[in-house]
């Protein structure tokens, strides 16, 4: 089975407390709380089920589940069906499906 080392995954299982810098892209599909996520130049994914928090700096941010913190994304931002922010969001391009939830601020 090939290894893809530009990933990261954090498992449902898993629960992490700290700051995150990485050069890959990150899924999170447990609970992190953190002051920030930098991940300059990749995308970042909260899972459907994982809940998030802190400021996230990225390329291309997904949000399927919670996240609580402001998002900066160079690309894109994406809050799907069941996604919710709490937070103030910023990025030439945002998408929010029509029962996604952003309580804050959209900066475009």
């Amino acid at each position: 089975m090939p290894v893809n080392m530009d990933l990261t995954v954090i498992g449902p299982t898993l629960n992490i407390v700290g700051e995150i810098n990485a050069n890959e892209k990150l899924i999170i599909e447990g609970k992190v709380s953190t002051k920030a996520i930098n991940l300059p130049g990749h995308s970042f994914t909260v899972g459907l089920d994982a809940v998030v928090e802190g400021d996230i700096n990225c390329d291309q941010a997904i949000i399927l589940g919670q996240l609580k913190g402001n998002i900066k994304a160079s690309k894109e931002i994406y809050i799907g069906e069941k996604g919710t922010v709490d937070g103030d969001i910023e990025s030439p391009y945002i998408k929010i499906e029509p029962t996604g939830n952003l309580t804050g601020r959209m900066r475009h």
